[in-house]
């Protein structure tokens, strides 16, 4: 960890949110790091292979196009973190990435969205969702800057409560639309949503003891949100290439005849 002497200033004004100084920062290390570093080239791989099925594909193209821009903007998130910059300080002298929640807040909508059309499901039914996502992200934020620890915990609860709307539109309500759409698609689906809600469920664990309690370090928690990620991105968007009978032609529209 590097030497620093600077002011907190909280962001909210809790009862009990009293600015601290802190004269050292627990910051992440050369593990942290060097997972970072192979998320991201693992993360920008994937940009690559999915940008180029997304353009030499045709109706498979838009679950290829959402696969890339997951992994592209999770590979951004990755170099801002990378290069030093998304993050600052918080109670407890801890470094907190800020860039993961630009990333999550705009990923998380998007992979409601791309399981929504796998599935077939109701425009209603991805909006929903969308906003539970929506709500665990931007509420677990509040969590992770607040002071006042009752303060911290409430928003936690909140962001349960989003995950678990989250959660519940992917295993019943999406479930429902895949099954109803054709056996080969319920398969690719139950495949992809599974890892998906097991990953889920890990974050806010890893929030918990984290940001949460304090008990991880730094380094342990980018890597745990590392592995995370490989998995909640790479892994499930490669099982696409097992889809493609069940998804439609997978034909390169290069090939195609117009007439």
């Amino acid at each position: 960890p590097q030497l620093a002497v600077m002011s907190f200033t909280t962001l909210d004004a809790g009862p009990n949110a009293v600015p601290e100084v802190c004269t050292t920062i627990e910051e992440v290390g050369s593990t942290g790091v060097g997972a970072l570093t192979i998320t991201f080239i693992i993360l920008v791989i994937c940009s690559i292979v999915f940008l180029y099925k997304a353009v030499n594909s045709a109706a498979q193209k838009k679950y290829y196009l959402a696969a890339c821009i997951i992994a592209v903007w999770a590979s951004l998130a990755d170099f801002a973190m990378l290069s030093g910059q998304g993050w600052t300080v918080t109670d407890g002298c801890r470094q907190f990435f800020y860039a993961r929640y630009v990333d999550w807040i705009v990923t998380g909508p998007v992979t409601a969205i791309w399981l929504g059309l796998i599935a077939g499901a109701e425009t209603t039914d991805i909006v929903g969702a969308v906003a539970g996502i929506v709500m665990w992200v931007a509420s677990t934020y509040m969590a992770s800057i607040s002071v006042a620890q009752e303060v911290k915990w409430c928003w936690f609860i909140l962001s349960l409560c989003g995950l678990a709307a989250y959660v519940l539109s992917l295993v019943r309500t999406f479930k429902v639309a895949a099954e109803a759409r054709s056996e080969g698609i319920s398969q690719l689906y139950t495949k992809m949503v599974w890892i998906t809600v097991g990953c889920s469920v890990c974050y806010p664990l890893i929030w918990l003891f984290s940001e949460g309690f304090g008990n991880f370090s730094v380094s342990f928690e980018v890597t745990t949100y590392s592995i995370l990620d490989i998995l909640a991105r790479a892994v499930v968007s490669f099982m696409l290439f097992g889809g493609h009978d069940a998804l439609g032609d997978s034909e390169a529209v290069s090939q195609r005849e117009f007439v």
